[in-house]
């Protein structure tokens, strides 16, 4: 196995989400139980505590919406890795800057924490959670040229192939297309996890540079899950890593990828 020694890393972040979808008359809303909104954010807390995670952050001034973080859970002040709890989500993050050093074999380790630390505290058996959907989530940064346009970066860098803006806003000489910013994504399915893979590109800023922020996604739906447990979870995180690898080296260009090296030998 091979790490680069300049990979564009930032974050890695688990995700799920939850909650009993209604429908009353022609508009679907998303429910939670007293126990889940009143009790658990306690529970977890007291049980994170018992691991080192006893620098919470409680997000003030959230709307009442399902999906929404509003508590941190750290072992030190701006720490990582970061637990975090909202009604109807939970999220595990690693970031590979400020010190910090991504390797899969901690994470997979410390989301194994977290989830057990979620299984005691959700108040009911984890088998019976009304999951909607779990992601594994990659996100590269990788600083832009002078003047680079999202366009010229997704068709010079990545193997994604040539994108142009329609010929009629490039003739018209009240549009100003010398460097457009934007956005791009797209998806396809996969098995093993069962499906989908997302990519997105976004322009943003990395270091105070303007920067390509490429997000990977692997996300799954409840239907993937014959049972839901912490083993089970974990087994989709393990699938879902191997398809981060795959989709990396195929959209990153060779030329791009040279410059992420040389590669250091890990184990």
């Amino acid at each position: 196995m091979s790490k680069l020694n300049k990979a564009p890393l930032i974050e890695v972040i688990f995700e799920m989400k939850w909650g009993q979808t209604m429908q009353k008359e022609n508009e679907f809303y998303i429910q939670f139980s007293q126990e889940e909104q009143a009790l658990m954010p306690g529970k977890f807390q007291l049980h994170a505590e018992g691991v080192g995670f006893g620098t919470i952050e409680v997000l003030k001034d959230q709307p009442p919406l399902p999906h929404l973080i509003k508590y941190r859970y750290r072992k030190k002040p701006n720490g990582y890795p970061l637990f975090q709890l909202g009604d109807g989500i939970f999220a595990i993050n690693q970031t590979d800057i400020d010190g910090y050093e991504y390797d899969w074999d901690v994470f997979i380790n410390d989301l194994k924490i977290g989830i057990e630390l979620f299984a005691k505290s959700y108040p009911f058996h984890i088998t019976s959670l009304p999951l909607i959907d779990i992601q594994l989530r990659y996100r590269d940064a990788i600083l832009a040229d002078e003047n680079e346009s999202i366009i010229s970066f997704i068709n010079n860098k990545l193997n994604i192939g040539n994108i142009a803006l329609p010929q009629k806003l490039i003739n018209d000489a009240n549009i100003d297309t010398t460097c457009p910013s934007g956005s791009f994504a797209f998806k396809v399915g996969c098995t093993k996890p069962n499906g989908q893979i997302v990519c997105q590109i976004n322009q943003g800023i990395s270091d105070g540079k303007k920067a390509y922020i490429i997000d990977f996604i692997v996300i799954s739906k409840v239907n993937v899950f014959n049972e839901i447990s912490t083993e089970k979870i974990i087994e989709w995180c393990k699938d879902a890593h191997n398809h981060h690898r795959i989709i990396f080296e195929a959209v990153i260009s060779d030329s791009l990828m040279r410059s992420f090296k040389d590669e250091i030998n890990i184990t």
